[in-house]
């Protein structure tokens, strides 16, 4: 018995978020703080667990698994947000091998009930703008 293809099969593609919280791209001022660095950057992103950075890499920068005092300060707001972390990556910014950027991913460490009730209450508001503008 012979077999015809009547249709040919599509690919199915599959996104598959492996990350526990969802991640809110904001612009917005980044300072990591430890006993051998004091750098000053740009937010990438931020969620409940952590953010990513953008480091000029002249800068005096922590190493990986460095610990670090963490401020952020979203552009158009007055508060800053501290929490404390751990860099659990370091990566070139963008695709140029020749970038001046290094970006920082930070992972949230020992966040007391208020530093938790204040990181709720920013992505709460950064949630809000996602859904205002949906295309960035």
């Amino acid at each position: 018995m012979k077999y015809e293809l009547v249709h040919r099969p599509k690919p199915i593609a599959i996104e598959i978020e492996s990350r526990d919280f969802r991640r809110f791209g904001e612009t917005g001022d980044v300072v990591l703080k430890s006993p051998s660095c004091n750098a000053s950057g740009q937010l990438v992103n931020i969620s409940m667990n952590g953010l990513l950075g953008r480091f000029h890499h002249h800068s005096a920068l922590p190493g990986l698994f460095g610990k670090v005092a963490v401020g952020v300060r979203l552009h158009g707001e007055e508060r800053i947000f501290k929490v404390y972390g751990t860099v659990v990556r370091i990566q070139i910014a963008g695709t140029d091998p020749d970038s001046e950027y290094i970006e920082f991913a930070v992972k949230f460490s020992g966040l007391i009930p208020q530093e938790k009730h204040e990181l709720k209450a920013l992505v709460h508001t950064l949630r809000g703008r996602a859904r205002k503008c949906p295309y960035f």
